[in-house]
């Protein structure tokens, strides 16, 4: 995740880890938690497989604030 002020500048980034999604499985619920950093007006999210390769398919994504 990434947040910057509401004119896109002093972006500060927050790592999503978790468990290590490896293998051949069925679909999974994945859930994390972040708590929005002072002064974010914006946020931007990135999904993917780096620095593996194959397939990610994703799902009913949710973002709620509270």
């Amino acid at each position: 995740m990434e947040f910057t002020d509401a004119t896109g500048q002093h972006r500060q980034r927050v790592g999503l880890a978790g468990q290590p999604v490896t293998g051949t499985f069925d679909w999974t619920k994945v859930q994390v938690e972040v708590k929005v950093l002072d002064g974010a007006r914006r946020m931007r999210m990135f999904l993917g497989l780096l620095p593996s390769a194959g397939t990610l398919l994703l799902d009913d994504i949710t973002i709620r604030v509270r």
